[in-house]
Parts: C-alpha cells; sequence; structure tokens
C-alpha cells in the first residue's frame, strides 16, 4: 500500500486497498468454487465409465473402446487435468491476496493505534491545561482585587482585551495587591510600558448574575497589549486604586 504522508487521504487509501483485496478474494473464491465444481462433475462422469480417470480408451487388440463414449471421457479428463492446475493457480491467489489482506488490515490498524495513541496524548494535555487554568482561577478568587476600571473607551486596547467598567483588578502583568502597595500607579505606568506591544496578562473579577438571579464576581483572564492607538496612552483606560 501506498502512504502520500497525510492522514484522511492515506486513510481512505488504506480503506479503498483493503475493499479491493476483499473484492479480490471473493472473486477467487467464486472461481475456486466453479473449478471444484467441474471436477466433482467431471470425476463424478468418469467413475460411472469401466475405465475411470486413467483406465485405456482402446481394448486389448488396440481398437477403440466399444463401451464407452470416448468422446466424453476425453473431455471429462481433459476437464480434472485443467480444472486441477487452474485450482493450484486459484489457491495459490488466495493465499497471496490473504497475505495482502493481512498485512494492509495490521498496517491500518497500527495507525489508529498511532492516531488514538496522539489524540490521547492530546486529550491529556487538554485536561491538564484545564486543571492548570481552574488551579489558577481557583487562586485568584483567593487573592485581594487593588484597582477598579473606572472608565474605558471604546476600541481602545484594555476594550479589545475585554475590559469593561467596573472591573476589579486581581492582578496585572507581575502585579497583585501586596506588590502595588510598594510601586501604586508609577510603578504600574511603568509596568505598561516596559510590556509594550506584548501580552500582559490581566485577572479581573466581574460582577455576574448566575442562573438562579443571585449575584456573584467571577474572576476572568484576559490579554491586554499595550500599544499605540488613536486615543492617549498605551492602554486607553482610567484604574482608580481601592
Amino acid at each position: 500500500m501506498q502512504n502520500d504522508g497525510t492522514s484522511a487521504p492515506a486513510a481512505l487509501s488504506e480503506e479503498a486497498s483493503v475493499s479491493s483485496i476483499k473484492e479480490r478474494l471473493t472473486e477467487a473464491n467464486a472461481r475456486r468454487h466453479t473449478i471444484e465444481t467441474a471436477i466433482a462433475g467431471a470425476l463424478a462422469l468418469l467413475q460411472a465409465t469401466p475405465v475411470g480417470l486413467t483406465g485405456p480408451l482402446v481394448d486389448e487388440e488396440g481398437f477403440p473402446r466399444g463401451d464407452v463414449d470416448l468422446y466424453a471421457v476425453r473431455e471429462a479428463r481433459h476437464t480434472v487435468a485443467t480444472g486441477r492446475n487452474d485450482l493450484r493457480a486459484v489457491q495459490d491467489q488466495l493465499h497471496e491476496l490473504l497475505g495482502d489482506l493481512h498485512e494492509a488490515t495490521a498496517e491500518s490498524a497500527k495507525k489508529q493505534m498511532d492516531v488514538d495513541s496522539v489524540l490521547h496524548a492530546q486529550r491529556k494535555r487538554e485536561v491538564e491545561a484545564l486543571q492548570r487554568k481552574q488551579q489558577k482561577e481557583a487562586a485568584m478568587r483567593q487573592m485581594m482585587p487593588f484597582l477598579r476600571v473606572e472608565a474605558i473607551t471604546d476600541g481602545s486596547p484594555a476594550f479589545t482585551a475585554g475590559l469593561r467598567v467596573d472591573d476589579e483588578i486581581v492582578s496585572i502583568g507581575g502585579i497583585d495587591a501586596g506588590a502595588f502597595l510598594a510601586v501604586r500607579l508609577p510603578g504600574l505606568a511603568k509596568e505598561v510600558a516596559d510590556n509594550e506591544g506584548l501580552v500582559l496578562t490581566v485577572w479581573a473579577s466581574r460582577s455576574s448574575i448566575d442562573d438562579s438571579g443571585a449575584q456573584r464576581r467571577v474572576v476572568m483572564e484576559l490579554p491586554l497589549v499595550p500599544q499605540r492607538w488613536r486615543g492617549e496612552g498605551l492602554v486607553g483606560c482610567k484604574f482608580t486604586p481601592l
């Protein structure tokens, strides 16, 4: 079987190959049955005669025997001889096709196992990533917010990142509530400027209404990219310390 290096076309090619081998096996098996039936019929005819398969067709004086249908006997013997040769050829073909089928299905099964292994590893990575995110969210819920978004401009980097008015900032870049006590707003401005054009991870707490109608706060991770835009500053929002 050929493999062109692409998974979907290769899989279709393998399925077509297996299907083709099975179809050829069915055809060869049908030919074997036809040949065996013809041989059996010829042998039955010969066994009903005095000469059978190998008896002489002439009498002791060398004349053609008169107690058998010589033409029918010769035809039956020919059918047996050629049929046995044809049967050996078909059996060889069947043996080869069975080997091809075993190889094709084994290769297909191996590739399916490889695909399953890759998918399992991918699912494992996704589960681990989700667990890390959930653990990070749980940790962030325990932290104290230190800034509130007082104002934000539509189309600004902060708005594009997903920040909204009244969001409370739990962490921005490397600054959390403890660090903010030391650096205050000038330190925050420096953190933003140092990350111009880069992703600055912001964890924000936002008031939300759940399905039961109760109000609660949820934390979310937002990708803020400080950058020049049509408005002032690099983020386009105003923070107020809490």
